[in-house]
């Protein structure tokens, strides 16, 4: 069984993130499809997702201020997309490997975060909260945004849509801070 989640789930991504792609290429932008369909899809997939786009927003914004030269057509630039895309997809699978592999070996007291100096411990308990703090702020963020024109539309569908992805980064947030408090547990009790 275990197996198989750290096989199904981040093939389930890989296959949900082209799945959007296919969506996106969808024509009628104006339609009810891209607004009922696509962008609710890609709000839910992308907070399912958090800290890999939290992470893939950092590095985006890195790229933008990089001084490399920016190719805006032709050849390099198909090629520079598709490389992307296909990097992108590993990069979910990854993600999502790992965070399957490192959940089943905190069930049995093992990780696969060891550090050899209180420093690298105290840091990953750092990073993990920050995570934490950034998913309860983009959840609030969100809500109070989308929650107010849903409810005065009355629409249970985007109340559904509106209440899941906040959700979704609310059990994010609940994760990283109980994987920061068994590190820093761990951390205070080590020798």
């Amino acid at each position: 069984m275990r197996k198989l989640l750290r096989i199904a789930v981040p093939a389930s991504q890989v296959l949900a993130f082209i799945g959007l792609g296919v969506l996106s290429a969808y024509p009628g932008r104006n339609d009810r499809i891209y607004f009922d369909v696509f962008l609710p899809a890609k709000n839910i997939i992308a907070q399912l997702n958090y800290p890999l786009t939290a992470s893939g927003h950092f590095i985006a914004l890195a790229l933008e201020r990089s001084p490399l030269p920016n190719p805006s057509d032709g050849v390099v630039f198909a090629v520079l997309v598709v490389v992307g895309r296909i990097v992108l997809l590993a990069c979910v699978a990854l993600f999502w490997y790992l965070v399957i592999s490192e959940l089943e070996l905190r069930r049995e007291g093992r990780s696969y975060l060891h550090f050899s100096h209180r420093v690298g411990a105290l840091v990953a308990v750092a990073v993990l909260l920050s995570f934490a703090v950034g998913a309860v702020f983009s959840a609030y963020r969100d809500a109070t945004v989308r929650l107010p024109s849903v409810l005065r539309d009355g629409s249970r569908m985007g109340f559904f849509i509106t209440v899941i992805p906040e959700l979704l980064l609310v059990a994010w947030a609940v994760l990283l801070v109980g994987l920061a408090v068994a590190d820093l547990k761990k951390l205070l009790t080590t020798p």
